[in-house]
């Protein structure tokens, strides 16, 4: 059987990677995604790297990204217990600029 699915926007649960990102592109309807409203160019890559596949680095980056918007600040990535690497940097700022 297939993998289980379950799509937060209208609540159905759909069977299959390939399925999920066919049934996704019916609520996609401009430049952000519908669940987490980030910018995107491709949204099938973007779905499929932070919603399907939950790489965790993606996702930490990601959330960073976000909280530096609500805080309208990027100090905190100077932090030193975050660990960042200057890479990780500028990739979070070019997320942020999606947000």
């Amino acid at each position: 059987m297939s993998e289980k699915f379950y799509c937060y926007i209208c609540k159905n649960i759909i069977y299959g990677k390939k399925r999920i990102k066919q049934h996704t592109l019916i609520h996609f309807k401009g430049e952000r995604c519908p669940y987490c409203g980030m910018k995107v160019e491709n949204f099938t890559e973007h779905f499929a790297n932070y919603h399907l596949g939950y790489r965790k680095k993606a996702i930490f980056r990601r959330d960073l990204a976000i909280l530096c918007k609500e805080i309208g600040d990027t100090k905190i990535l100077n932090d030193k217990n975050l660990n960042l690497s200057e890479s990780d940097k500028i990739v979070i700022k070019q997320l942020l600029k999606k947000l």
